[in-house]
C-alpha cells in the first residue's frame, strides 16, 4: 500500500490549468484490484477497477497548495452496494485526468470498506482532497 500520490499528467494538469478550483473533481472509489500506476492519467486507465463515482465535489479551495473541499458525495451508491473499496482517486472530469491517488486513511491504515444499502460514509485523507506541493 502506497501513501496518497500524485499522478505525473494530474502534477502537469494542476500546474499549466486552474483546474483545481475551476473543473468539475470528483473522486472515483478503486475496487482492491487496483494498483497505482504512474503511466495512468485518464479514467479509461483505471479499467474495471471503477467501483463508484462521486457527484462533483463542492467547496474546493487552495491555500498555501493544500487542497480541502467538502466530503464526496456519491447519489448513485445503490449501483455499488457489496463492492469493495481499497482507495480513490481524485479525478478532474472536464478534462478527464487522473490527479491523485490515495489507498491509506489518514491514520495510516488501508482504505477498506463495503459499499452497503445504507450509504457511503466517506471522509478525505486528513480532510484534505490533495496536497500540491511542500509539507503539512
Amino acid at each position: 500500500m502506497i501513501d496518497p500520490v500524485l499522478y505525473p499528467a494530474g502534477i502537469d494538469h494542476v500546474i499549466e490549468t486552474d483546474a483545481v478550483v475551476a473543473n468539475a473533481l470528483k473522486t472515483i472509489l478503486l475496487g482492491p484490484g487496483y494498483t497505482y500506476n504512474s503511466a495512468h492519467d485518464t479514467l479509461s486507465d483505471l479499467g474495471a477497477n471503477v467501483v463508484l463515482t462521486s457527484d462533483t465535489i463542492t467547496g474546493v479551495t487552495v491555500t498555501a497548495g493544500i487542497v480541502t473541499a467538502d466530503d464526496p458525495e456519491y447519489s448513485a451508491y445503490l449501483s455499488a452496494v457489496g463492492d469493495d473499496v481499497a482507495g480513490y482517486v481524485v479525478w478532474d472530469s472536464t478534462d478527464d485526468v487522473l490527479i491523485g491517488y490515495n489507498g491509506r486513511l489518514a491514520d495510516g491504515r488501508p482504505i477498506s470498506f463495503e459499499v452497503t444499502a445504507g450509504g457511503i460514509t466517506h471522509q478525505l485523507y486528513g480532510g484534505r482532497l490533495l496536497r500540491l506541493g511542500g509539507t503539512g
